[in-house]
């Protein structure tokens, strides 16, 4: 007499949502708690300062944390003012990620070109050989610098890579790395952030040592008449001066020594770049000069820069508050740069060919009825105010909701139907939507991309305080009683509801802008594993001769870990998970009648257990993340097996493989495994109306007896946008079946 269960298929829907970690966080202090006293404290305090590194949300640095590619190339960008971006194509990064940008920037620049395989592993940690390559290759040393010694002075000299150790040779000659007093170098030893901060100070240091002049007090500088051509570099580093007739081979930089003073430059050519930290607003003045790139970034406070003349720029990037004037065109392209804080202010004072906006929610004044714009191209949001006009406009999809006091005589882009025209006072600048009155909170909810998120919730927490963001995702909360407040933002759709405490004093108004990241796929989870004996493993007997006729196996445990899809553990590291079981064990009577018992579930350890009973028919694991509580993944196991399946994609085609034991079929002590005889999907696609059906028996597949795997071709529906879920199920003989997990196909 023997016992016979077959399993029922089921279908169980999950959601995948996950956490995205932006790097450095976003703390800003006068000093981080941790760096004090550290080896390095002295430089990241002066590169906090210079706004070159942020920290995180409890005030920290963390120093000693290993940095990644992707983190280490920001901070070159950032510190060598490289801006520039070329075309990538990197198979692990994409448009919306945050690195996206960082990386096109330092392929421009050629210190970073990607890995055979195509990828660029921006959130893999830098070793300090690597660090060494991408230095060498931003500021080369001369083969007669090089020390003699060249690699023989490190004991691990032979485990520096091929492809490293000239670029090891190159930094360590120059100073800008060393090696450990035991007299190692540790080429593939993870850099820190600190290491980071001051192994680029030093190859800073050593670039601005090459400028052939340094003019730190006022007066005039440059011959009275000819001109004099400077190979090097040039800065300027006091109010007051005056540069003329030179023409700078190298770079010239308006040092933020000037403070709020004046420069003056009078038939000046610069080949290189001209970067302006400093000056004020009545400061710059250019006349009848050339230049290739202006960078204005200014710490604090707003330039004036004047073009006067015969004054030509290619490109004038601001980075920070300005005010541009000029006479004619000859600053032929202005670019208000995505680093421009929000809710900065720029005027532009007369003719411009072309003005983009990449920077969210600028003000900009076209001042005095004589400033027009040829072509304004808008990225971004942006609020267009002034006397002046604009005589074409671009509006991106990004830029939905942006405002002009005056219509531009031609509107153009994916955006155009979404602006609005909003009256002002000569001089003045757009209002919010909603009026901002003195003793308020205000600000914007948008997505990473910067676009404005409407019907946002936004909700003073223990105050009957609530309100939505409007058309253009601003909120605001006039005449609060004075206090400290904590505002909460949540959108359906988005991931977990942020929060953050603001202070109101009276006739203060505070900004409060927060970003919300939409859930959607980032990493995926693909699959959990479960850890147990190959089979339930039963005491040895005769099912009718026990004493009560209920068949006992020997008790068990189970353990779980979830996986993404290039089958790294989820172990906490990136996401802490903790795990669920749900679902039912039967036990079977001698008259065959079964009996349901819950499983229990060990809170410290995650040990399921089932107790002495007959058997597990199917479980329900729940990962979810400890942080928000959210559902990651849902699978569902038949137990005695480790359905793991893996995913691809080819030639449009979704190629499934699945891994397992199929039901074991069990006699007494005897069991045997039947042949599979089909596969079975089950396809369910969600719109507006509901759930779409669709089962598809598959005709054509491979089985391997060995292995007990199955691989076949199938096509979803069409990617229509919706979400899909598919179930397969797998047949044996005539009357037993596997439904496997089930996995979602996400909208593209």
């Amino acid at each position: 007499m023997g016992s016979y269960h077959s399993l029922a298929k089921k279908l169980v829907l999950f959601m995948i949502t996950l956490l995205v970690i932006m790097p450095f966080g976003n703390a800003f202090a006068s000093q981080f708690s941790d760096v004090e006293g550290h080896w390095a404290g002295k430089q990241i305090t002066e590169w906090m300062n210079q706004g070159y590194i942020d920290g995180y949300a409890d005030g920290s640095f963390k120093p000693e944390q290993e940095i990644t590619r992707g983190e280490f190339m920001a901070l070159v960008n950032r510190s060598f003012h490289f801006r520039d971006k070329a075309s990538i194509s990197f198979s692990d990064i994409s448009p919306l990620d945050w690195v996206h940008g960082e990386v096109s920037k330092a392929v421009y620049a050629g210190y970073a070109t990607g890995y055979d395989d195509n990828t660029i592993r921006p959130d893999t940690p830098i070793s300090r050989q690597e660090a060494a390559v991408i230095i060498e290759r931003i500021l080369p040393v001369q083969a007669s610098q090089a020390s003699p010694n060249g690699l023989s002075q490190f004991k691990d000299e032979e485990s520096i890579a091929n492809w490293g150790r000239e670029a090891v040779v190159s930094v360590v000659s120059s100073g800008i790395m060393n090696g450990y007093e035991d007299g190692t170098f540790r080429p593939e030893q993870r850099i820190t952030r600190a290491e980071t901060v001051v192994v680029l100070q030093r190859t800073l240091e050593i670039k601005a040592a090459k400028a052939d002049r340094v003019y730190d007090r006022e007066g005039s500088y440059g011959p009275a008449e000819g001109i004099e051509v400077i190979t090097g570099n040039v800065t300027i580093a006091a109010p007051g001066a005056t540069l003329q007739n030179v023409t700078i081979e190298g770079d010239l930089l308006l040092d933020a020594k000037i403070g709020e003073g004046d420069v003056f430059a009078h038939n000046v050519t610069v080949k290189g770049q001209t970067i302006v930290n400093g000056g004020g607003e009545n400061s710059v003045h250019l006349e009848n000069s050339t230049f290739t790139t202006i960078i204005v970034d200014k710490k604090e406070g707003i330039v004036r820069l004047v073009a006067k003349g015969s004054t030509t720029a290619e490109e004038v990037i601001l980075m920070s508050e300005a005010k541009i004037e000029q006479a004619e065109t000859g600053l032929r392209r202005l670019v208000i740069s995505s680093e421009l804080p929000e809710e900065s202010r720029i005027v532009l004072a007369g003719m411009f060919d072309e003005v983009v906006v990449q920077a969210d929610r600028v003000h900009i004044e076209l001042s005095g009825n004589e400033t027009k714009i040829a072509s304004l191209i808008l990225e971004t949001i942006a609020y267009i105010s002034g006397e002046g006009s604009v005589e074409k406009a671009v509006i991106g999809e990004g830029a939905r909701g942006s405002s002009f006091n005056k219509r531009p005589a031609v509107v153009e882009g994916a955006g155009k139907d979404s602006i609005y025209q909003i009256t002002v006072s000569p001089g003045g600048f757009v209002n919010k939507p909603k009026p901002i009155e003195k003793q308020s909170v205000y600000g914007s909810v948008y997505d990473v991309s910067k676009a404005p998120i409407v019907n946002a919730v936004v909700t003073v927490t223990d105050t009957v305080y609530s309100t939505k963001t409007d058309q253009y995702g601003k909120y605001v909360f006039n005449q609060l009683p004075e206090g400290t407040y904590t505002l909460t933002v949540t959108k359906d759709g988005y991931l977990p509801a942020l929060s953050d405490t603001v202070t109101v004093v009276k006739d203060k108004p505070v900004q409060l802008n927060f970003e919300l990241q939409q859930a959607s796929i980032d990493r995926m989870v693909d699959h959990i594993v479960i850890s147990a004996p190959d089979v339930i493993k039963y005491n040895d007997f005769e099912p009718q001769y026990t004493q009560d006729g209920v068949i006992e196996p020997e008790p068990i445990i189970l353990k779980a870990a979830v996986y993404d899809e290039d089958n790294n553990l989820l172990d906490g590291e990136q996401v802490v998970w903790s795990l669920e079981f749900q679902g039912e064990r039967d036990s079977w009577d001698y008259d065959g009648n079964p009996r349901p018992y819950p499983l229990t579930i060990d809170a410290e350890t995650g040990e399921l257990h089932s107790g002495w009973y007959t058997w597990i028919e199917e479980v329900d694991v729940v990962a979810r993340s400890v942080s928000d509580s959210k559902v990651s993944v849902r699978k569902t196991i038949q137990f005695g097996r480790d359905n793991i399946k893996s995913v691809t994609s080819t030639n449009g085609k979704m190629v499934f493989q699945l891994f397992g034991e199929p039901d074991w079929i069990v006699y007494g002590n005897e069991k045997y495994a039947p042949e599979i005889h089909s596969v079975v999907i089950d396809k369910f696609r969600a719109d507006e109306n509901g759930w779409n059906y669709e089962e598809v028996e598959i005709n054509t597949f491979i089985y391997d007896p060995l292995l007990h795997t199955v691989q076949f071709n199938f096509t979803p529906f069409e990617q229509t946008g919706e979400r899909q879920v598919i179930v397969l199920t797998v047949g044996y003989e005539e009357s037993t079946h596997i439904t496997y997990s089930e996995f979602i196909v996400e909208p593209k």
